[in-house]
């Protein structure tokens, strides 16, 4: 609490102590200044918004394991590594969100997870646990559930986007309405190129 009101305080004597009738005429702005990195960061105040790409090849998965109540999945944990250094678990449980899109390896688009596609006549779903920081994949029968799958029967490769948004970020994400399942709209919103 200390920390905080020493905070302030220098905060208040240095907006109090920083501008004078001296300093440059009245309605002037000041130099623009440098905006985030285009790419991973988000641009125009979203510069905390950020997104990452890469693969789960075919031998990535771990085993099949049993998540209970008949659902056996294959789990991919995406490290601190993958998402420059932070968690996606931490993300979530700091009030922020975590967005997932992929595109099954076989797809020729990007979709929201979760979701279920064919592959050479097999159903497959793919999902997340967040709060584990694992990627799923399972095999459908009947589009709702999940059983075991066949190494063989996975996409060779299945290319993931994970964007993380912090809790600042969020509100002002659910004031605009923007459409969560749609890559494109969340990468225009928060100015992310990948």
């Amino acid at each position: 609490m200390k920390t905080n009101l020493k905070l302030l305080m220098i905060a208040f004597l240095a907006i109090m102590t920083a501008c004078s009738p001296e300093d440059g005429k009245d309605g002037q702005d000041g130099a623009q200044g440098i905006q985030g990195e285009a790419g991973q960061n988000g641009q125009d105040g979203n510069a905390n918004v950020s997104s990452y790409t890469f693969s789960v090849n075919r031998s990535d998965w771990g085993d099949n394991l049993h998540y209970g109540g008949n659902n056996i999945f294959r789990a991919f944990n995406v490290s601190p590594e993958l998402l420059g250094g932070n968690d996606m678990a931490a993300t979530l449980n700091n009030g922020g969100s975590v967005l997932i899109y992929s595109d099954g390896g076989v797809v020729q688009r990007l979709l929201a997870l979760p979701f279920s596609f064919s592959n050479s006549g097999i159903g497959i779903k793919l999902n997340a646990a967040i709060n584990s920081s694992d990627l799923l994949i399972s095999k459908t029968t009947n589009g709702w559930d999940n059983v075991s799958i066949a190494v063989e029967e996975i996409p060779q490769k299945i290319n993931y986007i994970i964007v993380l948004i912090p809790k600042e970020n969020q509100a002002k994400m659910d004031a605009k309405n923007i459409d969560l399942s749609d890559y494109n709209a969340v990468a225009k919103y928060y100015n992310l190129q990948n």
